[in-house]
Parts: structure tokens; C-alpha cells; sequence
């Protein structure tokens, strides 16, 4: 494992509105697949307390970002660490 400067950092937040899945480009591309973590950002909404996030698909340059249900309408938090 190197240095803590050799790693990079993002953080996006995705909008979902009546779809299942998002293609996030990153906006670094890494030597090796990054790690990604991805939570849903609660809302008033109760029907946002019941659905899940899963990452798909991860590559150096993108990953899938996928929810349990179409029907979700919310904000999505993501952050990439990777070299």
C-alpha cells in the first residue's frame, strides 16, 4: 500500500427520478479498481427508508450505480478512494 498522497478522492451526488440505474464516469481513473461506497441521503419521504444502493460493474474509469427500486426519487451519495 503506498503513501496517503498516492491515493485520490471523489465524492459525487447522484439524483434518481423513475430509474433504476446510473452510469458514473469518474473523474479519475485509477491503475487499479477503486473502492466505492454508496449510501441513499434520507429525505421526508418514508418510501425513501426502504430501498437499497448496490455498485455494479466497477472498472478504472466507471461503475453502475444501482437501486432496488424504480420508483425511488432521491439523492445518492458516492465516494471513490482508489490509487
Amino acid at each position: 500500500m503506498g503513501a496517503l498522497t498516492d491515493f485520490k478522492i471523489e465524492v459525487h451526488t447522484i439524483s434518481f427520478s423513475s430509474s433504476d440505474s446510473y452510469l458514473l464516469t469518474f473523474s479519475n481513473t485509477y491503475t487499479v479498481y477503486p473502492t466505492i461506497t454508496a449510501s441513499v441521503v434520507l429525505s421526508a419521504t418514508p418510501l425513501d427508508e426502504n430501498v437499497n444502493v448496490f455498485i455494479e460493474n466497477i472498472t478504472t474509469i466507471d461503475a453502475t450505480i444501482k437501486m432496488s427500486s424504480s420508483d425511488f426519487a432521491g439523492n445518492v451519495n458516492v465516494q471513490i478512494i482508489g490509487t
